[in-house]
């Protein structure tokens, strides 16, 4: 049954369920009765969506096992569970599914991969959108960074997640994202090379600065950051304080590049030499 669960026109129920529990705080077990009382009353709802999504559930058994499996994959999959210090963001920025946008392209090649069941894309999606509409982007007067933790469970899909987030944002005219990574250089080397991999150059072309520059073509002064240009700048950084240095005189070395930065900053290892984030 799960090799079903992963037919793409049953991602129409994980969207409407997935709104059910954004929009109405539905519990799980609300999900499960869809908001009736009785299993009488479950089965009219059900029935009545027949003519406007896919349905392959036979029975109430049906039903319940789709439900146990999509609660396996949301658990599974990051949750925006979001600690933040603003409320700042549109709240409307929903990414296009057009395949020539970066969100797309991003999707179609973890569906071709298949390292992630497509129920559990769903709910990445659902996650980055609701990280991507708490963001400020400089456009009005909402100057100053937003800040925010996403939890989500171990190895559930941290870098996929966060790729994720990328696409989305590069789609909304950011241009500029900095990982810091740990304090390994193996595994720097190894996150720069996964979303090499995984962001493919459709609708915006991913740059990415293997070692900061003051010359060349990833000097400051030379990246391409007005709006409409396609460029999206990646630099994946270790925590030590040389490095970090570097990346901070290189990100004030032009001011006028500067004001054209919209910056996105993940801490790829909030567990290990984090920021301090106490108040100055």
């Amino acid at each position: 049954m799960k090799k079903q669960y992963e037919d793409e026109r049953l991602q129409s129920w994980v969207i409407l369920l997935n709104k059910k529990i954004r929009r109405r705080g539905w519990t799980m077990d609300q999900v499960r009765m869809l908001g009736r009382d009785s299993e009488d009353d479950l089965l009219d709802v059900l029935e009545a969506y027949d003519e406007d999504v896919y349905y392959p559930f036979d029975n109430l058994d049906d039903w319940y096992d789709f439900v146990d499996y999509y609660q396996e994959q949301r658990e599974q999959t990051i949750e925006a569970r979001i600690i933040r210090d603003s409320e700042r963001g549109t709240g409307d920025r929903t990414v296009s599914e057009l395949p020539n946008k970066p969100w797309h392209a991003f999707r179609e090649g973890l569906i071709d991969r298949k390292e992630i069941p497509i129920s559990s894309i769903e709910q990445m999606k659902a996650s980055s959108e609701d990280v991507l509409n708490l963001l400020a982007d400089g456009s009005n007067d909402d100057h100053g960074p937003v800040r925010g933790l996403v939890m989500g469970n171990v190895q559930s899909g941290k870098t996929a997640n966060m790729e994720s987030l990328m696409a989305m944002t590069a789609e909304f005219g950011w241009n500029v994202y900095i990982i810091l990574t740990g304090t390994i250089e193996s595994l720097r080397i190894q996150t720069e090379e996964r979303m090499h991999r995984d962001l493919p150059s459709k609708g915006v072309g991913w740059q990415f600065i293997p070692r900061i520059s003051f010359n060349g073509a990833f000097a400051p002064s030379s990246l391409k950051l007005r709006k409409g240009d396609s460029d999206r700048y990646v630099i994946t950084c270790l925590k030590n304080s040389s490095r970090l240095k570097t990346l901070l005189r290189w990100l004030n070395y032009d001011q006028s590049k500067k004001q054209m930065m919209r910056v996105l900053i993940i801490d790829d290892e909030s567990d290990q030499a984090s920021l301090n984030t106490k108040k100055i």
